[in-house]
């Protein structure tokens, strides 16, 4: 199973959510999944930013400086199990990269509203209803701004991970 994160320049957003999904399945034992990220406007090889890195510190998730920007490509999207974007503008975009692939895109707050109605694991994921969409479901961008933009941030990151893993990983 392949999880891909996307954001805009695969900085703050996406990194954030990679690593605490992969710090989270780490803890847990859960070795079959492949979790990364891209940016839809990324320049290829910048470190996160200092405020991410240091939120997921914050929060015990050790990146270790090891991640780096990359761009978000038609066959990124398609060897996807799960995409889980940060805005509706994400959504769009990543529709232009991969045409086809709108069934397996989220919103990342848009992760904790689904109704149960699909079950367990992927196949579960993608039947459950969606909620209406609404300008609130966007994840903005905390680029430019403090520590506590980043904090606020991480938390809506965190509910969403939440989410992935109680469908994804039930029992974990």
């Amino acid at each position: 199973m392949r999880v891909l994160f996307v954001c805009t320049g695969n900085i703050c957003r996406s990194p954030m959510a990679e690593w605490l999904l992969r710090h989270r399945a780490e803890e847990a034992g859960w070795t079959a999944l492949e979790i990364l990220s891209a940016g839809t406007w990324a320049t290829d090889g910048s470190p996160a930013t200092d405020e991410a890195q240091q939120v997921l510190a914050g929060a015990g998730v050790d990146a270790g400086g090891a991640h780096r920007s990359q761009t978000l490509t038609e066959e990124m999207v398609e060897e996807a199990s799960v995409v889980v974007a940060m805005t509706s503008v994400h959504l769009r975009e990543i529709e232009s990269v991969a045409p086809g692939s709108k069934g397996k895109v989220f919103l990342m707050k848009e992760l904790a509203e689904l109704e149960d109605e699909g079950g367990a694991g992927v196949d579960g994921l993608l039947a459950a209803r969606r909620p209406e969409w609404r300008r609130a479901l966007d994840l903005d961008d905390p680029m430019g701004f403090g520590i506590g933009t980043y904090r606020t941030c991480f938390a809506e990151i965190s509910k969403g991970i939440d989410e992935l893993v109680r469908r994804l990983c039930p029992g974990q």
